[in-house]
Order: structure tokens, then C-alpha cells, then sequence
């Protein structure tokens, strides 16, 4: 294998140097980890954007002036390396952390892993939801039909990882107020507020431009048709489903993880008898319709079981998230129906994607204009507890 891959026997030998040098690595890893549970997440993140720099700059300098594999995996391995080593001699020098032996015992690792498992759980869970839809695709219909799915399932989860980009900075500093004085609640709703408003108005931007985002990710030799409903029922999907996506991460952070995880079964459940049956009556349209229903019944449910174990209630929910992001899509909606209309009067033609960009700009634009009002001013105490 070594010589038609065009590898030498020091080069076959080095690489495997190299990867078991990467395995042994993972065992420092924890002190990235470590970096963002004191807070310090900007910090372990900058060591991480030194790894994206080497990355790409090795990559392009190899290519360019001595193109071989052994010396790609090298700035490969350069590139996870150097942002594990940082974190480590960061942690250290601030004498933060003791590392003993002595320190381990079965019941602190029992303790561990209870909450690394249920954490674990809910998001498998949750990662079996959406790849249902590719499963059931490829079962009652034709790969032709799971490919197109799993194309339109990109778009999806580039926005649901966008929501977790979001939160993700600011759980150890919530996580830290949580320890000290149990008083999360208002940063806990900014946390909501903000993942809430960027994946319902970027939800519904992008549904407005589906039909835009299908001819420029797939082409025009598709079926455009099913496909832009297809994605528009799973971004609406999407924006219902945003108003508890926050609340996973919050409650891991506030030490309640596995929260949502009967909830999590019950969608999976429901998601795979709806795919099954409406993608044998309607292809890929109803998986995507199956994929999104269920959501749309349980989302009540996600957020009583949040607002229980954060002691609050509906009222108080909708003043600070409901309420706010509502108004804020209402407002989104008129300037976007006013393009359209003006549109009509004048006859010009419109690419779906100026809907899109419309909204979303003007919904931005009442933001800003709301930026007094008390749910953006929480919103503006949680930055300022990340930062």
C-alpha cells in the first residue's frame, strides 16, 4: 500500500510517529476544556484560531513550494497541537490546577461521568432526529431522493450550529454565577432571547430565499419546486424549534444535563413513524414535513419543562422572548410585504433572495431601534458576563 500510495519506509514510519504522537495528545486536551471553564473561552478560542492560521497557511505554503503528504500531516498535526500545547501553558502559569493522583477517586469520576453521559445522551438523541430524514430517504424512496435531502439538511444544520456558536461563550461565566449565587435567571432568558431571535429571523430569511439558495447550492437541474418547500418546512421546523436550543446548553450549564432527554425520545419516535409513513405518500416533501411536525407539538412542551426548572413561568417567558422576537418578525414581515407589493405595482421581477435579505436587514434594524427596551438590555447584561 506504501509504495502505490507513492510513500517511502521512513515516510510510512514517520506518519505512523505522528498519529500515535496525536493519540497521546488527547491526554492534554482536558486543559483546553479546562480554559473555557474558568471563563477564559476568548482565550482557548484565539489558541484555536493560531491552529486555524497554521493550518491554512501551512497548507497553502506546502502545496505551493513542496507538495507532499508527509509534510501536510505535519502542519496538520502542527495545527492541533500547538493550540492543545497553549492551553496547557496557560493553565499551568496560572497555577490553577493541581495534578495529582491522589485527586482521583472512583466517586469523582462517577460524578463525571454521570453528567458527561446525559449530556451525551440528549445530543445523540438529538443527532438520531436529524438523520432520520437520510435513513427513511433512502428506504421508501431512491438515493437520488436521500441525496437531495441530505444537500437541503446542510443548510438546516449550518443554522442550528450558528444558535450553538451563539451560547457557547457564555456557559462557563453562567455556569460560574450559577455556583456562586443561584441568581441566572435573567442572563439565562438574554441567553434564550439571543439564540431565539438569530434562529427564528434567520430562519425565516432563509425560507424567503429558498428559492435562491436551491438554484445556487444544487443547480437548476434538480426539482426546484419540492425541493425549496422542502427546505422551507424545515426551516420553519427550525425557527419553532429555536426557542429551546438555547435551552439544552443552559441547563448543562447550570449542572441539569439529561433535562430534555424524554422529550428528546418522544420527538425521535414521533419523527421516525412521520418520516416512514408521509415519505411513502409524498417523497421527499413529507419527510421534510415529518421531520418538522412533531416540533411543532412539542416545543410547548421543551419550554414548560425549562421554565419548571428555572422556577418562572409562561408569562414571564413571553414578556422577555416571546413577546420581543414576535414584534420583531411582525415589523420584518411589513417591510418585506411592502418590497413585494411595490414589486407588483411596478413589475419588476425580484429574486427570492432580496425577501430574504430584506427581512432580515429591517428585522436587525428594530433591534437596534429597541436597543432601551428592558429584553435587549438583558441581553446586553449576558454580554457583558461573557466577555
Amino acid at each position: 500500500m506504501g509504495a502505490d500510495a507513492g510513500l517511502s519506509k521512513q515516510d510510512e514510519i514517520y506518519l505512523s510517529s505522528l498519529s500515535a504522537g496525536l493519540i497521546l495528545v488527547l491526554g492534554v486536551r482536558a486543559f483546553s476544556a479546562l480554559l473555557q471553564g474558568i471563563g477564559a473561552w476568548s482565550l482557548e478560542k484565539k489558541y484555536q484560531f493560531i491552529g486555524v492560521i497554521i493550518r491554512a497557511l501551512g497548507t497553502v505554503l506546502v502545496c505551493v513550494a513542496m507538495p507532499n503528504v508527509v509534510y501536510l500531516a505535519t502542519v496538520e498535526a502542527l495545527a492541533l497541537v500547538v493550540p492543545t500545547v497553549l492551553s496547557l501553558i496557560r493553565v499551568l502559569r496560572l497555577s490553577i490546577v493541581d495534578i495529582s493522583i491522589g485527586h482521583v477517586s472512583v466517586a469523582r469520576i462517577k460524578v463525571l461521568l454521570s453528567y458527561s453521559v446525559r449530556v451525551f445522551a440528549v445530543g445523540a438523541v438529538g443527532t438520531a432526529i436529524i438523520q432520520t430524514g437520510i435513513i427513511v430517504a433512502g428506504l421508501v424512496a431512491s438515493p437520488a431522493i436521500a441525496a437531495y435531502y441530505n444537500a437541503i439538511l446542510k443548510v438546516y444544520l449550518a443554522v442550528r450550529q450558528i444558535l450553538t456558536w451563539i451560547v457557547e461563550p457564555f456557559l462557563p461565566a453562567l455556569s460560574k454565577v450559577h455556583s456562586r449565587d443561584g441568581s441566572v435567571e435573567r442572563h439565562a432568558f438574554g441567553l434564550i432571547l439571543m439564540s431565539s431571535l438569530a434562529g427564528v429571523v434567520g430562519s425565516i430569511g432563509l425560507a424567503l430565499s429558498a428559492p435562491s439558495v436551491i438554484r445556487l447550492w444544487l443547480g437548476a437541474g434538480v426539482p426546484l419546486d419540492e425541493l425549496t418547500l422542502s427546505l422551507q418546512l424545515m426551516l420553519v421546523g427550525m425557527a419553532v424549534n429555536a426557542f429551546h436550543i438555547g435551552a439544552i446548553s443552559v441547563t448543562n450549564a447550570m449542572g441539569l444535563p439529561g433535562a430534555f432527554f424524554r422529550l428528546q425520545i418522544l420527538w425521535l419516535f414521533l419523527t421516525i413513524g412521520l418520516t416512514f409513513y408521509l415519505g411513502k405518500e409524498f417523497g421527499v416533501i413529507g419527510i421534510a414535513y415529518g421531520n418538522m411536525a412533531p416540533i411543532l407539538l412539542l416545543e410547548i412542551l421543551y419550554i414548560r419543562k425549562f421554565l419548571n426548572m428555572m422556577g418562572s413561568n409562561f408569562r414571564i417567558w413571553c414578556q422577555l422572548c416571546f413577546y420581543p422576537i414576535l414584534l420583531v418578525v411582525l415589523c420584518g414581515i411589513c417591510f418585506t410585504g411592502c418590497v413585494f407589493v411595490m414589486a407588483l405595482i411596478f413589475n419588476i421581477k425580484v429574486v427570492a433572495m432580496i425577501y430574504g435579505i430584506t427581512f432580515m436587514i429591517s428585522s436587525l434594524a428594530v433591534i437596534v431601534l429597541a436597543r432601551k427596551s428592558r429584553p435587549v438590555m438583558n441581553v446586553r447584561e449576558t454580554l457583558r458576563i461573557g466577555a
